[in-house]
């Protein structure tokens, strides 16, 4: 999914893209950070390709706490480092599925 593809999209449709396909696979997400700098991650939501350990707190970070919802952040597992990552929605420059 390009910049023109995701720019025609809002926030919600953004978020709700992004999650549906995270859980679906394994994604290569482009993103510029908070101090500016510009991220590649392979990252995922999908239980089967997660070790045990990111497994083991896989609730915790998938599941928001009631009146903590951020609508702007997906936390993933950042698949080359095997540990939580998280970027927000509208900083996404690229979005590819990888895998299922």
């Amino acid at each position: 999914m390009n910049q023109q593809i995701l720019s025609s999209m809002d926030n919600d449709q953004r978020r709700n893209t992004f999650l549906d396909e995270l859980k679906d696979g394994v994604c290569k997400v482009s993103f510029t950070k908070v101090n500016g700098d510009k991220r590649v991650m392979i990252a995922t939501l999908n239980a089967s390709k997660m070790n045990d350990q990111s497994l083991s707190v896989f609730e915790e970070f998938s599941t928001p706490s009631p009146g903590k919802v951020q609508t702007d952040q997906i936390n993933v597992i950042d698949m080359d480092i095997d540990e939580w990552r998280s970027f927000n929605v509208n900083s996404v420059s690229a979005f590819e599925m990888l895998s299922e």
